[in-house]
Protein backbone atom coordinates (compact mmCIF):
# COMPACT_ATOMS: atom_id res chain seq x y z
CA UNK A 1 0.00 0.00 0.00
CA UNK A 2 1.24 3.76 -0.81
CA UNK A 3 2.92 5.40 2.23
CA UNK A 4 0.16 8.73 1.26
CA UNK A 5 -3.08 6.58 0.98
CA UNK A 6 -5.86 7.43 3.85
CA UNK A 7 -6.90 4.75 5.58
CA UNK A 8 -10.30 5.98 6.84
CA UNK A 9 -8.80 6.21 10.63
CA UNK A 10 -9.67 10.01 11.26
CA UNK A 11 -11.60 11.97 13.80
CA UNK A 12 -12.65 15.46 13.40
CA UNK A 13 -14.09 17.67 16.08
CA UNK A 14 -15.74 21.39 15.09
CA UNK A 15 -17.37 23.80 17.16
CA UNK A 16 -18.67 26.98 16.27
CA UNK A 17 -20.88 29.99 17.92
CA UNK A 18 -22.89 32.34 15.67
CA UNK A 19 -24.31 35.37 17.88
CA UNK A 20 -27.52 36.62 17.52
CA UNK A 21 -28.32 38.90 14.41
CA UNK A 22 -28.08 42.47 15.89
CA UNK A 23 -29.89 45.32 13.73
CA UNK A 24 -26.22 46.93 12.13
CA UNK A 25 -23.36 43.60 13.17
CA UNK A 26 -23.39 40.13 13.98
CA UNK A 27 -19.97 38.06 15.01
CA UNK A 28 -19.20 33.97 15.13
CA UNK A 29 -16.25 31.80 16.28
CA UNK A 30 -15.08 28.79 15.30
CA UNK A 31 -12.44 25.92 16.47
CA UNK A 32 -11.73 22.76 14.56
CA UNK A 33 -9.17 19.59 15.34
CA UNK A 34 -8.88 16.74 13.10
CA UNK A 35 -6.26 13.36 13.33
CA UNK A 36 -5.77 11.64 10.22
CA UNK A 37 -3.63 8.62 10.22
CA UNK A 38 -1.67 7.04 7.29
CA UNK A 39 0.10 4.22 7.24
CA UNK A 40 3.74 5.71 7.55
CA UNK A 41 2.86 8.83 9.26
CA UNK A 42 -0.29 11.11 11.82
CA UNK A 43 -1.44 14.14 10.80
CA UNK A 44 -2.90 16.57 13.21
CA UNK A 45 -4.13 19.56 12.27
CA UNK A 46 -5.76 22.60 15.06
CA UNK A 47 -7.68 25.72 13.17
CA UNK A 48 -9.61 28.13 14.68
CA UNK A 49 -11.26 31.69 13.73
CA UNK A 50 -12.90 34.38 14.55
CA UNK A 51 -15.47 36.71 11.93
CA UNK A 52 -17.99 39.10 11.37
CA UNK A 53 -20.77 40.94 9.38
CA UNK A 54 -21.39 44.45 9.56
CA UNK A 55 -24.63 45.81 7.90
CA UNK A 56 -24.11 50.04 7.03
CA UNK A 57 -27.30 50.05 4.40
CA UNK A 58 -29.77 47.56 3.63
CA UNK A 59 -27.32 46.99 0.32
CA UNK A 60 -24.21 46.47 1.64
CA UNK A 61 -22.45 43.83 3.76
CA UNK A 62 -18.85 44.52 5.16
CA UNK A 63 -17.35 41.29 6.91
CA UNK A 64 -13.87 40.47 7.95
CA UNK A 65 -12.53 36.69 9.08
CA UNK A 66 -8.92 35.84 11.14
CA UNK A 67 -7.96 32.30 10.50
CA UNK A 68 -5.11 30.50 12.06
CA UNK A 69 -3.99 26.70 10.89
CA UNK A 70 -1.59 24.65 12.38
CA UNK A 71 -0.64 21.10 11.06
CA UNK A 72 1.67 18.44 12.08
CA UNK A 73 2.08 16.95 8.45
CA UNK A 74 1.29 18.76 5.98
CA UNK A 75 1.74 16.80 2.41
CA UNK A 76 3.62 18.89 -0.22
CA UNK A 77 4.00 17.44 -4.04
CA UNK A 78 8.05 18.19 -4.56
CA UNK A 79 8.01 16.71 -7.86
CA UNK A 80 8.82 14.03 -10.06
CA UNK A 81 7.22 11.18 -8.24
CA UNK A 82 8.05 12.73 -4.45
CA UNK A 83 6.19 14.08 -1.62
CA UNK A 84 7.17 15.82 1.22
CA UNK A 85 5.65 16.02 4.95
CA UNK A 86 6.47 19.02 6.73
CA UNK A 87 4.31 20.97 9.52
CA UNK A 88 3.07 24.14 8.58
CA UNK A 89 1.86 27.21 9.79
CA UNK A 90 -1.14 29.15 8.01
CA UNK A 91 -2.60 32.47 8.70
CA UNK A 92 -5.15 34.79 6.59
CA UNK A 93 -6.81 37.65 7.01
CA UNK A 94 -10.01 38.24 5.08
CA UNK A 95 -12.13 41.58 4.02
CA UNK A 96 -14.92 41.65 2.21
CA UNK A 97 -17.48 44.06 0.68
CA UNK A 98 -20.79 42.78 -0.85
CA UNK A 99 -23.25 45.01 -2.60
CA UNK A 100 -26.61 44.22 -3.79
CA UNK A 101 -27.45 46.55 -6.09
CA UNK A 102 -30.51 45.09 -7.37
CA UNK A 103 -32.59 41.48 -5.58
CA UNK A 104 -31.00 38.35 -6.89
CA UNK A 105 -27.78 40.64 -8.07
CA UNK A 106 -24.91 40.89 -5.97
CA UNK A 107 -20.78 42.29 -6.13
CA UNK A 108 -18.37 41.21 -4.39
CA UNK A 109 -14.78 42.52 -3.03
CA UNK A 110 -12.45 40.41 -1.99
CA UNK A 111 -9.27 40.86 -0.05
CA UNK A 112 -7.10 37.90 1.71
CA UNK A 113 -3.72 37.76 2.36
CA UNK A 114 -2.30 34.52 3.22
CA UNK A 115 0.59 33.62 5.30
CA UNK A 116 2.06 29.71 5.23
CA UNK A 117 5.66 29.37 7.04
CA UNK A 118 6.72 25.54 7.08
CA UNK A 119 8.38 25.16 10.18
CA UNK A 120 11.68 22.90 10.67
CA UNK A 121 10.49 19.23 11.04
Amino acid sequence: MAPFVKLGQEQEFELTYYSRQNERWNYWAHIEKERQSYPSFTDSVKSMSLGGNYYPSDDLKLSMRIYKRTSSSWINWLGDNKIGVYPLDRSSIRVNATWFPKENTNCVLNFKPLSWKPRQG
